[in-house]
């Protein structure tokens, strides 16, 4: 049944034939690069290995999931030669292995078809093939180009449907960079390659561009974010990823003494009592302040609507967590709201003028400067193994996210349950607070 024809295209190389029906359809199967040159007129450093299968006067390419080097291929044989590795560090036994597999099922593809008596068709061929292979999407797509359908799906519900998006800007904005940090890393990346080995070689090069070690632990959860939905959505079916243990830790998060900057009820005062007469200035303090006195996120502040407010009572739910929370309000954060009157032509007005978490911040620096924050604080990051401490003025880090510290802190030095902080905060678990609450000299002194 089987024949050994010479001489197809380039150089003598081996096939097999078989005759489907009696006298209508032979079928041809070959494993071959893919050569293809780009714009420049240039081969690319590797190339695709694919099944090149021929039957009826019709051709179809099945991508094996493995590229190699020219010099690094056995025409003859069909193989990759024999202790290479392809650029991702896949050995030629794992390739070919992989090969062999495709070859056989490329065999037994027509063979189904035949026993079936379905119509022989390159949509048919290569159903069979994915069916056997199990591989039901197409492996052609690469890692970053999946990625790019994650993030257009997740930007058209923040377009569509804003109020049951899975995402926010931020998280868009993340994920965006994220795709970038992988392309620049290696653009023709496929889920196949993806392993222990490749998972490291990533987290090592993010870490070479100079980026922090929470950082990057961060980004390495993004990038498990996107495979687990690219597997669920059928786009990938190599786990390996999900056994992948990051190498880099961030060891600053556990030195209370930077990073977690908290103002004091000195500074806090300072904050709230300085003169001034810009209405961006004063409108920012106020919306730190009124943070400081409740501890939300900066998106749940400017999502508040009077709605929301239940006489001195804030009842709302955290964007983040889903969490309802009912927030008790004293005097101060009750005087600012009645700088901001419910406007009468909207049934349902915001609590606070918008302002993007980015302009707030810029305006935070000043505040800070004109309530005389200039005492020094310390930066500490990590890249790999190297610490880094950096002297700043306080001014300088001040950002909403330090009114939410300035919650816990203040709370807890009152004598405050953490259980209870965390139902207004909303964080789930103690150690994530705790980190917002520094022991620092005035703490230890009350001892």
């Amino acid at each position: 049944m089987y024949a050994i024809l010479y001489g197809y295209n380039e150089v003598t190389i081996a096939h097999h034939t078989k005759t489907l029906t009696p006298g209508k359809i032979q079928a041809w199967r070959q494993l071959r690069l893919e050569k293809r040159k780009d714009k420049n007129g240039n081969y690319p450093n590797e190339m695709p290995i694919n099944a090149d299968i021929t039957f009826g006067g019709k051709r179809i390419w099945y991508y094996s999931g493995y590229r190699i080097a020219l010099d690094k291929w056995d025409v003859k044989a069909q193989r990759v030669k024999r202790n290479n590795f392809n650029l991702d560090g896949v050995s030629a036994a794992d390739i070919n292995q992989r090969l062999i597999k495709i070859a056989s099922a490329v065999d037994d593809a027509f063979d189904q078809l035949e026993l079936r008596e379905e119509e022989v068709t390159p949509t048919t061929v290569r159903d069979e093939l994915k069916r056997m292979l199990d591989e039901e999407k197409s492996t052609r797509l690469t890692v970053g180009q999946t990625y790019q359908l994650l993030i257009d799906e997740r930007e058209n519900e923040l377009k569509e449907t804003p109020a049951t998006a899975q995402w926010s800007k931020g998280t868009l904005t993340k994920h965006k960079t994220m795709l970038k940090h992988l392309f620049d890393f290696r653009a023709t990346l496929y889920f196949e390659d993806i392993n222990d080995e490749l998972l490291a070689k990533f987290e090592l090069f993010l870490i070479g561009k100079g980026l922090s070690n929470g950082y990057v632990f961060k980004s390495m959860k993004d990038i498990k974010t996107f495979l687990n939905w690219a597997t669920m959505k059928g786009y990938n079916r190599n786990i390996k990823y999900k056994s992948y243990q990051q190498r880099f830790h961030d060891e600053t998060t556990s030195d209370t003494a930077v990073n977690h900057f908290a103002l004091t009820p000195e500074e806090l005062q300072s904050i709230m009592t300085f003169p001034t007469h810009r209405e961006a200035i004063d409108r920012a303090r106020d919306i730190f302040v009124f943070c400081c006195f409740t501890g939300l996120r900066f998106s749940e502040v400017m999502a508040l609507k009077w709605s929301n407010l239940d006489g001195d009572i804030l009842d709302t739910t955290a964007q983040k967590t889903g969490q309802r929370k009912r927030i008790p309000l004293s005097d101060d954060p009750m005087r600012i709201l009645s700088k901001y009157p419910k406007a009468p032509d909207e049934d349902d007005s915001r609590l606070f003028p918008k302002i993007s978490n980015q302009k707030f911040n810029e305006h935070m620096k000043e505040v800070g400067k004109l309530a005389g924050l200039t005492g020094d604080w310390i930066i500490e990051t990590q890249s790999g193994r190297e610490r880094t401490r950096t002297t700043v003025k306080k001014y300088e880090v001040l950002a909403f996210h330090c009114g939410r510290r300035t919650f816990t802190t203040l709370c807890l030095r009152k004598g405050m349950s953490p259980e209870d902080i965390r139902a207004v905060t909303g964080h789930t678990t103690a150690g994530m607070m705790m980190k917002y609450s520094p022991v620092d000299g005035l703490t230890i002194r009350k001892f």
